[in-house]
């Protein structure tokens, strides 16, 4: 045998043993290299220790799956990539399937199965799609169904009450996807949900006015509506023979009061939080509303009495009667005369409804999108320095304030202002507080009260946390009261969709108060929609065709020569 001879059979099966290798260490180990700016190919850590500790099988049912438009299809393939994503880091304890759910030739089957869904969840779409015929509506689910056992639970994956331009549509949803399955995955896991209350009773927003925050809260947490009145009982339960009571309820949201807290109210809010309990004050430093104002062109703006000022002091936040006033800030619709018998709308700056623009890097407000505020007022941190106070939100560098009471006028449209002039930069409206509180009724109490064992009074808690927001209509959701209607919260009329990121900012706030972390780093990882310029594509489509046509056959050509040129130099006699 030829020297040639053996050198080529070593190469083989060198060769042949680096292809083994190679195979045998991918198939016990795994790696993924995702070289994306925005990792859309890589989960969250959070997302990969839910799946890593799955010990009972979980099956995904999607029926995102037929002849659909392209931006459907993409949704399918983000939807099918993320699932296999999930599946490689769970040990094989999660398994999905794709469904065709009108692929039943059979009217009345097909018809029956749709119900079906309906049934367990899911909301279908009508989808209009061309065809030779002309313009067809055609039933898409774009949902799926995840299972746990006997457990089961809807996962809607296009998630709007709007509709927008596919592609953005589309994009927000495939943002969504993991957020979405992790969400579901940790329900099905999760034997007892925290209880949350909205504080009801002293004129606090109504069910309505907040449906949409509390509908998106019931997915993870129990939500209940409070009214207090006096009753020691309605927050927290007693035991152990009525020497020792427990909180009901692990987190209260207080939205926009308008009427005067009761002494026996705010002790029993005091005694909630001395207990560990957590908070979400929306409070209104002044009281101005855009209703009053449209009616009369102008109102006088006065401080609230809440008499829930004195209590945010104690535990360390200020808000101030006051108005802000920001050059980034949100458009309102006025009338500027008559055409005929029609009104002319024309859109102007509305300073005081500023747009909070997020800049800390706390996960709370970590890529949240700007937040529409309402004749917001200014905080300041104060009292105990034991206690840790981080600012989340605040108003611009060109901002303004104006004391209470305050004269609010629609004619200061029309002259626009100058907000280099006693500016007041970066005022915070929203302020996260941490630590051990005293209570505010350490001094105030007879010693008949503060001992007795039904009361079980604290002088101060245990370490808890509380969030005070300067504006109450940061939780409100657009309301069509005509048709008693709720639009989804950061939803803009001007614009006819979703806008402001007021609801994630929220739904963060209530996940941290909760130590549900893992909720808000999911929620904040987005995927950036590139899309194509339509016009270049269209003018440049020819051209480009001609290049990816060519171009491999090129690369064949002169690959096929120059291996040609090579084996005859090399073994030329």
């Amino acid at each position: 045998m030829s020297t040639m001879k053996k050198k080529s059979i070593s190469q083989y099966f060198i060769h042949l043993g680096i292809i083994f290798l190679a195979a045998y260490i991918t198939s016990v180990s795994f790696v993924r290299l995702d070289l994306t700016s925005e990792k859309r190919y890589s989960l969250t850590p959070a997302t990969i220790d839910l799946m890593e500790g799955l010990e009972d099988k979980v099956l995904v049912r999607v029926y995102l799956k037929g002849d659909y438009p392209a931006d459907f299809k993409r949704l399918e393939n983000a939807t099918k990539e993320l699932l296999e994503e999930l599946r490689s880091y769970s040990n094989d304890k999660l398994e999905f399937v794709f469904i065709n759910p009108s692929e039943n030739n059979d009217k009345k089957e097909r018809e029956k199965f749709y119900g079906d869904l309906v049934s367990s969840g899911l909301i279908y779409t009508n989808l209009p799609i061309e065809t030779s015929d002309g313009l067809q509506e055609k039933i898409i689910f774009p949902g799926a169904l995840v299972s746990l056992g006997e457990k089961e639970i809807p996962v809607q994956l296009l998630k709007s009450r709007e509709r927008l331009p596919n592609a953005v549509m589309i994009n927000q949803s495939v943002n969504n996807l993991e957020y979405e399955f992790s969400s579901a995955i940790r329900k099905l896991l999760v034997d007892k949900k925290l209880n949350l209350a909205f504080i009801e009773g002293h004129g606090e927003l109504s069910g309505i006015e907040v449906q949409d925050i509390t509908e998106s809260l019931r997915e993870h947490y129990t939500v209940s509506r409070v009214i207090i009145n006096d009753d020691i009982n309605s927050l927290s339960n007693v035991i152990d023979n009525k020497s020792y009571r427990q909180n009901r309820y692990d987190l209260l949201i207080v939205a926009k009061p308008r009427l005067e807290y009761s002494d026996k109210d705010r002790f029993i809010l005091d005694q909630f939080i001395m207990r560990g309990g957590k908070v979400i004050w929306l409070i209104d430093g002044v009281n101005a509303e855009m209703d009053s104002l449209r009616a009369a062109q102008q109102s006088i703006a006065l401080p609230n009495k809440l008499r829930l000022e004195d209590m945010l002091f104690t535990y360390g936040a200020r808000i101030n009667k006051d108005l802000i006033l920001d050059k980034t800030c949100a458009p309102i619709m006025l009338n500027v005369g008559n055409f005929g018998d029609q009104a002319q709308m024309k859109m102007f700056p509305w300073y005081f409804y500023p747009i909070l623009i997020p800049t800390s890097p706390h996960p709370i407000v970590s890529n949240v999108d700007p937040i529409l505020s309402q004749f917001t007022s200014s905080i300041d941190g104060v009292g105990d320095a034991s206690i840790e106070k981080t600012v989340l939100l605040e108003s611009s560098p060109l901002t303004r304030t104006y004391k209470a009471p305050a004269r609010v006028n629609l004619a200061i449209v029309n002259s626009p202002m100058d907000f280099t002039m006693n500016a007041e930069p970066y005022r915070p409206v929203a302020m996260l507080l941490q630590g051990e509180f005293e209570s505010f009724f350490k001094f105030s109490l007879a010693p008949n009260i503060r001992d007795a064992e039904v009361i079980d009074f604290r002088e101060k808690s245990e370490a808890t946390q509380m969030i005070v927001i300067s504006d109450g209509d940061i939780i409100r959701n657009p309301v069509n009261e005509a048709k008693n209607r709720f639009y989804p919260l950061g939803y803009d009329k001007n614009a006819g969709r979703i806008v402001y990121g007021n609801k994630d900012f929220l739904m963060n706030a209530v996940n941290f108060l909760l130590a549900d972390q893992q909720l808000i780093s999911i929620r904040s990882k987005t995927i950036t929609l590139r899309q194509l310029n339509s016009d270049k594509v269209k003018k440049e489509y020819a051209f480009w065709q001609l290049i990816n046509l060519l171009i491999p056959i090129l690369i064949i050509i002169i690959l096929g020569i120059g291996m040609n040129w090579y084996r005859k130099k090399k073994y030329k006699t």
